[in-house]
């Protein structure tokens, strides 16, 4: 699948200015409602997302993104941890109230760099750098003035200098949204992801939508194939400021569960 990213890229950079989504009016102070947010930022907007796993398997995540639109149909996102880690670039196409709107997103997902602590005398690389790229394609459409169904299915591959650190992974999620308010969303997901090759090195692998409350898909050393169900909740008293409390339950294989909150700020 990786292979083929520079084509889906060009072709899907082609086709997007010729069908932006359309973007929802803004008033000044006011909210907008979870269901009629664009899915990728208007032009020249610029959102910083900070999501805390606080409660569950594994240990507490913490998981930002910072995302920049330069384009009504081109958003370009990456995340500090501390330093900047990723480069993904996302493409959004159709009508959201519509026939809906396609989204395509690809490139590095994450870089990690580091040394072993404790390397095999025998070993001549003691450098650790590990190599996450990663593609995906959504779906979005209005099915009433206060619901929305988002589609969504990702992959990643995972590239090591080290011997054993390579690792596959997809998933897909289906999220329903409703407005119980202007200014309150409740989104209710589904979601399975499953190693494809390699296996888990990490604790946990999380795969988390942006613009969206929770994480969607539970991977971990233990499971290599995960089940999901999730809700969550977006506060919204003003356009620029969300707050998100959400929570993911793996029903399948094994139980387990991640509780968090999260804060978004826009311009």
């Amino acid at each position: 699948m990786i292979s083929a990213l520079p084509a889906i890229f060009a072709a899907s950079l082609l086709a997007a200015p010729a069908a932006a989504p359309d973007q929802p009016r803004l008033t000044f102070g006011q909210p907008i409602p979870l269901t009629q947010r664009s899915v990728t930022l208007p032009q020249w907007g610029f959102e910083v997302d900070i999501r805390y796993g606080l409660v569950g398997d594994g240990p507490t995540r913490f998981v930002n993104d910072i995302r920049f639109a330069p384009l009504d149909w081109l958003e370009l996102r990456t995340a500090l941890n501390p330093y900047p880690d990723s480069l993904m670039v996302k493409l959004a196409f159709g009508d959201l109230s519509g026939p809906g709107v396609f989204a395509f997103d690809a490139g590095l997902y994450k870089l990690d760099l580091g040394f072993r602590l404790d390397p095999n005398e025998a070993e001549s690389v003691k450098g650790v750098i590990v190599v996450n790229l990663g593609a995906g394609l959504g779906y979005d459409h209005m099915v009433t003035n206060r619901g929305r169904v988002h589609v969504t299915g990702r992959a990643q591959q995972r590239y090591s200098n080290i011997d054993g650190f390579d690792q596959a992974v997809a998933m897909g999620a289906l999220w329903g949204d409703y407005d119980l308010a202007s200014y309150l969303g409740l989104s209710l997901g589904l979601g399975y992801g499953q190693v494809i090759s390699g296996e888990v090195k990490d604790l946990t692998v999380n795969f988390a939508d942006q613009g969206r409350s929770g994480f969607a898909t539970l991977l971990d050393r233990d499971n290599g194939q995960s089940a999901t169900a999730a809700v969550g909740l977006t506060y919204a008293r003003t356009e620029s400021f969300d707050v998100d409390i959400f929570a993911t339950l793996r029903y399948w294989p094994e139980p387990g569960s991640l509780f968090g909150a999260g804060l978004r700020w826009r311009l």
